[in-house]
């Protein structure tokens, strides 16, 4: 059964519906990108394109020794770490 590949509107789509702040795409072969381009080929090969996905994250927390403080802020979750931690996203 062959799958249909998805788009990169249909998967930024998806990202973003799924609580991504921002998605970005960048060609493997980019020159700009050269000396990682070994590295995608080592570790998933036949890989064409990176995809980052961005998260805002909550400033006060992100000084914070523990990065889930900075990450369970964000995401609405209480951290276990931090018992002051509303969990609140603004």
């Amino acid at each position: 059964m062959k799958s249909n590949p998805l788009t990169e509107n249909a998967l930024r789509r998806l990202a973003l519906e799924l609580g991504a702040d921002d998605v970005g795409f960048a060609s493997v072969q980019d020159r700009k990108l050269a000396e990682s381009a070994q590295d995608a080929e080592t570790l998933l090969r036949g890989a064409r394109t990176y995809i980052s996905l961005v998260l805002a994250m909550n400033p006060e927390h992100v000084r914070s020794a523990a990065l889930s403080v900075a990450i369970c802020t964000r995401s609405g979750r209480s951290s276990p770490k931090d018992s002051n931690s509303r969990g609140t996203r603004r």
